[in-house]
């Protein structure tokens, strides 16, 4: 069904922003050291920021919420998610900033079960391997394009906050188009 594949694509578009947030710390966490003054082991804390929220809520979190609507699960994280992300961009402190990753893992790990219910409830039982496959697939050209691009941001202004919000008005788009169309 069109329509399916529309939601789905909006989806699996707005899940790859997630890629920018995630992946881009690595590339830029130099830049982030000089701005807060941070020693090396805290670079790596922040660094590790981001898989602290799934390590300890991806069993709890695919228990519990799949009792709810997967729509509803995975507007309310992808919403958050961007919040958390506006807040990378935003930070104050090197607190505020890591805070805001390990909320923004928070909020990733808690789409993956509504993902899967989404994906059963929305495609044909044919359909549900070509539509997984299809959202692996786009998240590795999102994750190939954040990795290849990144390096090109910081350098006009020299400055590593504006591709978070960036990243996350992209999703926002894409996030419209899913709820829209499911």
């Amino acid at each position: 069904c069109p329509v399916a594949w529309t939601s789905a694509l909006g989806r699996n578009g707005a899940r790859g922003g997630v890629a920018v947030a995630k992946l881009t710390l690595g590339l830029v966490l130099a830049k982030i050291a000089k701005t807060f003054g941070i020693s090396d082991s805290e670079a790596g804390w922040l660094g590790a920021s981001f898989r602290i929220g799934p390590t300890i809520m991806m069993i709890p979190a695919a228990l519990l919420l799949c009792r709810f609507n997967p729509l509803h699960i995975t507007t309310i994280s992808l919403a958050l998610g961007a919040i958390f992300t506006f807040l990378h961009g935003l930070s104050p402190t090197l607190a505020v900033l890591f805070v805001a990753r390990v909320g923004f893992g928070f909020t990733h790990v808690i789409r993956w079960p509504a993902r899967a219910l989404l994906t059963q409830l929305c495609h044909p039982l044919r359909e549900v391997p070509l539509a997984n496959g299809t959202a692996v697939a786009m998240t590795g050209v999102a994750e190939f394009l954040v990795l290849l691009l990144t390096p090109l941001l910081p350098t006009p202004t020299d400055n590593w906050r504006p591709g978070f919000p960036l990243s996350r008005l992209f999703s926002l788009r894409l996030l419209l188009v899913s709820v829209l169309f499911c």
